[in-house]
């Protein structure tokens, strides 16, 4: 199981904004907005 994720600061940026997020096979998901 992994419970870390070592993001650059704009990337960072996007998932706390909810513009990226990741599924259950660590797939990336891109906001449509």
């Amino acid at each position: 199981m992994y419970n870390g994720l070592l993001l650059s600061p704009n990337l960072d940026a996007c998932f706390d904004s909810g513009f990226i997020s990741f599924d259950d096979a660590g797939n990336i998901l891109i906001s449509s907005q």
